[in-house]
């Protein structure tokens, strides 16, 4: 499969699952699907960022690979809401290891910290950053002041939802930590 050509063809449900299809448990092909979403060309990176999210739904672990460029790649000032939210939701639902969890920490924070930020980015940013408190306990009561500094600034739901899921999920790891 061309991807490039894949992409340019069509936005659609559709044509993003047969790209997943066709990426199955391939690294190797994530990899190609990566390095556009990393690319310069930013209508196929924004396409393909929707196939990277769905790829980690069907297989979290096809995405391990190209992690680290995916994750290097959000510091780049100039990206569509599509690619920063696609790819946070791709390492939310993967598995962090000790050589990606430093820099999802860093990335998410400033992501959640963002007044500019999109909310479902945001709220990707605070999975991530539970998964990473989960590895790292000292991070806890950071992440618990990020969120509650953003509680009284952002009024959509999805945000408030998933910051009493994230806080309750720190309340419980802060007590298994001290007992």
């Amino acid at each position: 499969m061309n991807l490039k050509a894949e992409l340019r063809a069509e936005h659609s449900k559709a044509q993003t699952m047969r790209i997943v299809g066709w990426i199955g448990g391939s690294s190797k092909r994530f990899g190609e699907l990566a390095a556009i979403v990393t690319g310069e060309e930013p209508l196929l990176a924004q396409r393909g960022a929707w196939a990277v999210s769905h790829c980690a739904e069907s297989n979290p672990t096809v995405v391990r690979d190209s992690l680290l460029d995916l994750l290097e790649h959000l510091r780049r000032p100039d990206l569509h809401d599509a690619i920063k939210r696609n790819v946070m939701k791709a390492v939310s639902i993967g598995e962090l290891d000790e050589d990606s969890a430093g820099l999802a920490a860093d990335i998410a924070f400033e992501l959640l910290g963002s007044p500019d930020e999109a909310v479902a980015t945001k709220v990707y940013s605070m999975s991530v950053l539970q998964q990473v408190c989960e590895m790292e306990p000292e991070l806890v009561q950071e992440l618990k002041m990020h969120i509650e500094q953003q509680l009284p600034l952002t009024k959509k739901p999805a945000f408030h939802s998933r910051a009493r899921h994230v806080l309750r999920a720190l309340d419980e790891l802060g007590a298994e930590s001290l007992g």
